[in-house]
């Protein structure tokens, strides 16, 4: 019976306690956020105890981008969603802490305290996530630090050049200010330690991309061990080439950015093409072996083949090591130049 009683009891005691915490909160937030003491117009000035003069309070700032949706080349724009966040300390918002039970307050209303009016200033346009409430985080800490981060997306213009894309590294400013106060009211700074968390990787534009059209060029050079007179050799090339030109024309359709010049990819994609090509050009010439050579030996078999069997077996070690070659030129080209390493 004893037990039966305790476990009736359990849950009315943690309705208990976690009744008198909800209104312990409700008791620090109806006290801090009194009109009559806060008052949301001022700025909470970092005061000098010494000089009991007030200096500008310092807002940290840092955000983690979510994704680039796209990157218009034509108006150097590009669109972002970003969770963008904001950190000051406001004396005004002290509380007790309960001997760390209570280790932040969670404010839904954003108008009911002092918040930096922080603004974009190269943003074209800028909105806020609502789904079904608005995205919007704020804490209050027991010190009166302050967090607030909001969900946006934004459209900030930015200088490109992508000659080098997609190993490429642009530097694109993104400005925030204050859009009512000066320098002597808000001091905007980034978050000390990683306060902007994005990493592009080019692995996966190495393997989709060039590493897929390489074996594809390299798989043409096989047809220079095929018989000439066979016709499966001209289908085997032109399948080679309608998948490298399929291949790249998605690429360039659904995965790339479109611009006047010529980026790095493409001069990669016009050489697989262009070697390719030129191994079909060099099964026009019609080798013809003698029946003499049959039975000869190899030099005798070399001097009685037709110079289109020749031109097939040099073919076989000078097409493969031009490519290489070419590679070595293009990795030289895009991973040696001096910025690759500056930032």
């Amino acid at each position: 019976m004893k037990f039966c009683i305790a476990l009736i009891l359990l849950p009315l005691m943690a309705t208990q306690v976690f009744g008198d915490a909800y209104k312990t909160e409700k008791e620090i937030l109806d006290k801090v956020l009194n009109k009559n003491i806060y008052d949301l117009r001022i700025v909470p000035r970092n005061y000098n105890e010494s000089t009991k003069i007030g200096g500008p309070v310092v807002v940290r700032t840092n955000m983690y981008i979510r994704s680039i949706d796209y990157i218009d080349t034509h108006s150097m724009t590009y669109k972002m969603q970003i969770t963008f966040r904001l950190q000051w300390h406001d004396p005004r918002l002290r509380f007790d802490d309960m001997n760390g039970q209570i280790k932040y307050l969670v404010l839904q209303d954003m108008t009911r305290i002092w918040i930096p009016d922080v603004f974009f200033s190269n943003s074209q346009s800028t909105q806020s996530h609502t789904d079904l409430v608005p995205n919007v985080l704020l804490r209050i800490y027991p010190d009166g630090s302050v967090l607030f981060s909001k969900r946006l997306t934004s459209t900030l213009s930015c200088p490109m050049d992508l000659m080098y894309y997609p190993f490429d590294k642009q530097i694109c400013p993104f400005i925030a200010a204050s859009y009512g106060y000066t320098t002597d009211d808000i001091i905007l700074l980034w978050k000390e330690g990683d306060p902007v968390q994005l990493r592009r990787s080019s692995v996966k534009y190495t393997f989709q991309w060039f590493v897929t059209t390489g074996i594809l060029t390299f798989l043409s050079f096989i047809s220079f061990w095929m018989k000439s007179q066979n016709s499966s050799r001209i289908k085997y090339l032109v399948i080679i080439l309608l998948v490298l030109y399929s291949h790249i024309v998605v690429i360039n359709m659904w995965s790339s950015p479109k611009t006047t010049y010529y980026m790095t990819k493409d001069w990669w994609f016009m050489w697989c093409v262009n070697f390719v090509v030129a191994v079909i050009i060099e099964w026009t010439i019609k080798p013809l072996v003698s029946k003499d050579s049959l039975n000869s030996n190899c030099g005798e078999k070399w001097r009685n083949w037709s110079f289109g069997r020749k031109v097939d077996l040099l073919s076989a070690v000078i097409f493969p090591v031009l490519f290489i070659a070419y590679i070595a030129y293009f990795c030289h080209k895009t991973f040696g130049r001096e910025d690759w390493n500056e930032y």
